[in-house]
């Protein structure tokens, strides 16, 4: 067998690929059918007009256990992911700073719920014990933004039911004096928010912060947040631009 590397780059003329191999045996033998001599040896092989195939093509005889996702719908033109998919079992993510904010928050997200009805499902949190943010389709299968004071959380949750398959803009804040949450561009429902006690500085998308809990069944064609509420006009033009992404209408 042989092992090739190289730097692949978009190119109109030839490209160098070098690759090493092994032979089984003392004598000559092919590997990937070129004929070699009995040592261990390295070569050059110069490749023009590469073919490059989607991976989830089935016509350019890509074998089935090689291609990726299920449906066209998952990927773009080119047949790239255009989402990111927590499985509602164990996938999450975190990051280590950012969160712990007390004066204000905003989230916005293109999501596909897949799964999971009557179970809390996070999106967004960076909870301690009864501090920071958290945003989540909850038990009763409506998003819900909760805000904590140090002693309990306020929440606040949509009029409307989050249907399972189905694919939403969901957005949630804090303005400074209000909790809000809204699906697609139907009426927010609100309520006075508390004041807020600062959460941890990390983040985690998909499950609860710091446990493995509550994880989302879905999929994120793209997601914002700040420290602040953006205000409606820069809100709506978020909404628009990630409605495109997920190729839906509200």
């Amino acid at each position: 067998g042989a092992a090739i590397s190289s730097n692949l780059t978009a190119t109109t003329s030839w490209q160098l690929f070098t690759f090493t191999f092994t032979n089984a045996g003392a004598t000559a033998g092919y590997s990937n059918g070129i004929r070699t001599d009995s040592s261990n040896t390295a070569a050059d092989l110069l490749v023009w007009g590469a073919d490059l195939r989607t991976a989830g093509d089935a016509a350019k005889n890509i074998p089935a256990y090689q291609r990726v996702g299920a449906t066209a719908a998952d990927h773009d033109t080119d047949g790239f992911p255009h989402g990111v998919y927590p499985d509602g079992t164990d996938d999450s993510g975190t990051t280590a700073v950012g969160g712990g904010n007390t004066t204000g928050f905003f989230y916005c997200g293109a999501l596909t719920v897949s799964g999971g009805a009557g179970a809390a499902r996070t999106i967004w949190s960076d909870t301690g014990t009864n501090t920071g943010y958290r945003v989540r389709i909850n038990s009763s299968n409506k998003l819900e933004l909760a805000a904590g004071n140090g002693s309990a959380y306020t929440t606040v949750q949509s009029n409307e039911t989050i249907t399972a398959p189905g694919t939403y803009l969901l957005s949630a804040w804090d303005d400074g004096g209000v909790l809000a949450v809204q699906v697609n561009n139907l009426a927010p429902a609100t309520t006075t928010r508390p004041a807020v006690s600062a959460g941890t500085a990390a983040i985690t998308a998909y499950k609860d912060n710091g446990a493995a809990s509550s994880y989302f069944n879905g999929r994120d064609y793209g997601s914002v947040y700040a420290q602040r509420y953006i205000g409606e006009t820069a809100h709506n033009r978020l909404k628009r631009y990630l409605a495109n992404v997920a190729r839906i209408t509200v």
